[in-house]
């Protein structure tokens, strides 16, 4: 935490101990509690209520942050000052911290599979002339392939969100969707057909793959 500024409990067990059923099982719980007793981290909140992250709707997982007292033990202890800590981007850059957090998942699973991330893309305007007209502002892009892909992180997948994707797809010719579970993402494979079917998407690829689906090992894009 004091190296990296990671507040995910799940990725700084695993991190720790990488076997799954180890750092998801009720041993690292305590040890949580037992760092958060002694006063070295706290339950990362917001408006006194503490922040969870989760796949599903469900009770979540927790999100820590060190306290002072734990940042000066990082100091002492490693004679390094603590990385900037994930809390506050996580809770002033995106529209919820559940959509945020995804963001910075997307980001560490694509790193892990080798892919340069550029996890504060710029704008891409649709007219140079117009900065500030239409314009494509995707989560993270990607180098892959020998090009710079746009990735988008769907928390709902929605006929609604067409008009996103095309636009991103017009400006980049090529598009990464990223959902939250594996049976979004076959929802989202569905939908996306039936728009190329109809005429509503233009006819660029499209890479999709899931949050659950890369942490259960599924290192593959699915592409359309």
């Amino acid at each position: 935490m004091g190296a990296t500024g990671c507040i995910r409990s799940w990725r700084l067990a695993r991190t720790a101990c990488p076997d799954q059923a180890a750092w998801t099982g009720g041993a690292c719980r305590v040890q949580w509690r037992q760092l958060e007793q002694a006063g070295y981290i706290r339950t990362a909140s917001s408006g006194g209520a503490p922040l969870r992250w989760h796949f599903r709707q469900g009770r979540g997982r927790p999100l820590y942050d060190l306290t002072p007292a734990g940042r000066d033990w990082y100091r002492q202890r490693c004679d390094a000052e603590p990385a900037p800590s994930e809390l506050p981007w996580v809770q002033a850059h995106h529209v919820s911290v559940r959509h945020a957090v995804a963001i910075l998942e997307a980001r560490d699973h694509l790193l892990s599979l080798g892919i340069p991330v550029d996890d504060q893309p710029p704008p891409c305007p649709e007219r140079a002339d117009d900065p500030w007209g239409i314009r494509s502002e995707p989560d993270l892009a990607v180098y892959y392939r020998e090009r710079v892909w746009p990735v988008e992180v769907q928390r709902d997948v929605r006929m609604s969100n067409l008009s996103k994707w095309a636009k991103s797809l017009e400006l980049f010719q090529r598009l990464v969707l990223v959902t939250f579970c594996a049976d979004r993402l076959e929802r989202q494979c569905r939908m996306l057909s039936e728009a190329r079917a109809q005429c509503q998407l233009p006819d660029f690829p499209v890479l999709l793959a899931s949050l659950e689906g890369w942490e259960a090992g599924d290192r593959q894009f699915l592409s359309m």
